[in-house]
């Protein structure tokens, strides 16, 4: 037998070429063996194998609920280590959703696998599908070999028992169970006390029993619940009596763990009561001679009935009215709009108040007894807006020689009546009239004016008419101071004269003073030193201030004629 070999470089193609030479005896007896794959690359494989595939499938789970081993084998076994190279992706984080893992793996020289296990990680988080997605690009031979690994990971939900309530018995039977849920099934159950291995028991302790049960799932994860047995008779508390007022309710609970019934009829714990008097309400728990009663009273006050009134309900701006209210001992107030009139005694009876409201005005009154009771009542007060007085006069004032003056009515409000009252007595009934003063008398003379509209409401107002004084001066322009009783002296004539800053001057044609007086009864006989003056014409300068305070200057002459 002959071997041949041949040193070849790396991913060079080659043709080989044989030739089998049977010599000369002619038989064919001769032949060529090759050995098996010796033309051939290895390859690399890849397999995922899940610890509870059949029952959870092929998804990884939290806390080691179903984890995942992936191997990677070569088809020939190397003769030195050969590193499995992979990129590690996916929504999963490496480290923080499962144990961490290197970026690589070596298959030792004369082996030919290498395998990684992943374990996803317990936490509490809802975190839906998570993926880890390792992708190879390993060099092979004169071969690049590309896979992808998925592994999907789903979360664990936290096993949980249910159970049945606490309970209470009295010489009875009762059932007990527990139920499994969330964690993966199916479950198995363990009973403390001694109770068999499945979910239902009935159980009659003769002393008060707590029953624990745990519940081991599929992925070997526990939950633990407990149900209180207690044995005795049934204890019920009615609560302490109740105090209401008429027509109000009252909520009566009863605490037990049994079942109840009222002497209502009602099966609930808490009942809600109305009763119109004192009443005794009984409840009963348990059944048979493990029955328990209490009793509780309702005690009812008696409501008060409130009234109030307005004496009176109907006035003018500016009117006092009384609010009153009875059938309480003590009442409180409160207006709508807020009366700032309405004064009360805080704590007081305030049974009558004295109220002037600007405007209609609604009063609330609650009233309360000696019980606490209480009850309400509202009142009105109409307010009528009162008429606004005035007036004015035409003209403004008048002269003593014709104090006639004209009066009209400017009130607002709607007045219907008139009445008015004058200095000297005299009264009008009438919105517009005319007054005439006494003549030749002045000064400031009151009237009164009051009104009335249709609703009784009054206003008055009182103003100040003037009359001034007026007056008339006269003097002659010639005088003849013979003796013989005619016009013998100048002198000034009329009514009401000036006697404010009054002079009078007469000069003669030189400018010289003949007579000088201040006195308005002034006579100038034509004398000046105890002689009669000459014929002539000599002028004269008066002054005065009249009842106005105005002043006056008026000069003239007047002639001497004997």
């Amino acid at each position: 037998m002959l071997t041949a070999w041949a040193l070849v470089t790396p991913c060079v193609q080659y043709h080989i070429k044989l030739a089998v030479g049977d010599v000369a005896d002619y038989n064919l007896d001769s032949g060529v063996f090759l050995e098996a794959n010796s033309f051939s690359s290895p390859t690399l494989n890849v397999a995922s194998t899940y610890v509870n595939d059949a029952t959870i499938g092929s998804f990884a789970m939290e806390a080691g609920c179903n984890d995942v081993t992936t191997c990677f084998s070569l088809s020939s076994t190397p003769a030195t280590n050969f590193t499995v190279n992979y990129t590690i992706l996916g929504t999963a984080t490496n480290g923080v959703d499962y144990a961490t893992i290197p970026a690589s793996l070596t298959i030792p020289a004369g082996t030919d696998s290498v395998c990684l296990t992943i374990s996803p990680t317990m936490d509490t988080l809802v975190e839906g599908l998570e993926t880890i997605i390792l992708v190879l690009q390993n060099q092979i031979s004169c071969n690049t070999v590309s896979d992808t690994v998925e592994i999907m990971i789903l979360d664990y939900d936290q096993m949980n028992v249910l159970i049945a309530p606490d309970t209470s018995i009295c010489a009875d039977t009762v059932a007990v169970w527990a139920l499994g849920s969330m964690g993966v099934p199916p479950y198995t159950y363990s009973w403390s006390n001694g109770l068999p291995a499945v979910t239902n028991h009935l159980v009659a302790p003769i002393t008060t029993t707590t029953y624990v049960v745990t519940v081991t799932d599929y992925c070997n994860h526990t939950a633990t619940n407990n149900v209180a047995v207690t044995v005795g008779i049934a204890n019920v508390d009615a609560g302490p009596d109740k105090t209401i007022c008429e027509g109000q309710n009252a909520t009566l609970t009863a605490v037990t763990t049994a079942p109840v019934i009222w002497n209502t009829g009602a099966t609930q714990a808490s009942i809600t009561v109305s009763p119109p008097q004192d009443s005794t309400y009984i409840v009963v728990a348990g059944l048979g001679e493990c029955a328990d009663s209490d009793t509780v009273t309702v005690f009812v006050n008696i409501q008060p009935v409130v009234s109030a009134t307005a004496l009176p309900d109907r006035m003018c701006t500016g009117v006092t009215s009384q609010i009153s209210a009875n059938g309480a001992d003590a009442f409180l107030w409160q207006s709508n709009p807020v009366d700032a009139t309405l004064d009360q005694t805080p704590g007081g009876v305030n049974d009558q108040l004295q109220v002037t409201p600007a405007t209609t005005t609604t009063y609330s009154v609650t009233g309360s007894n000696a019980s606490g009771c209480f009850a309400t009542a509202t009142v009105q007060l109409t307010v009528i807006p009162s008429p606004v007085a005035s007036f004015f006069s035409q003209p403004p004032y008048a002269s003593s020689f014709n104090p006639v003056i004209q009066f009209f009515d400017n009130s607002q409000g709607g007045p219907v009546l008139w009445n008015w009252i004058m200095s000297d007595g005299t009264t009008y009934s009438v919105p517009e009239f005319t007054h005439t003063y006494p003549l030749d008398t002045w000064g400031e003379f009151p009237v009164t004016l009051y009104v009335e509209n249709a609703d009784g409401c009054k206003d008055s107002i009182t103003q100040t008419i003037t009359i001034k004084p007026d007056y008339t001066l006269y003097f002659p322009n010639a005088i003849s101071p013979n003796g013989d009783g005619i016009n013998d002296r100048f002198h000034l004539s009329g009514l009401n004269l000036p006697i404010e800053d009054f002079f009078i001057r007469i000069y003669d044609r030189t400018g010289n003073l003949v007579f000088y007086s201040s006195v308005p009864s002034f006579e100038w006989d034509g004398y000046v030193n105890g002689k009669v003056v000459p014929d002539a014409v000599y002028a004269f300068r008066l002054q005065f201030r009249d009842p106005s305070g105005i002043v006056h200057v008026r000069d003239g002459g007047i002639t001497v004629i004997y």
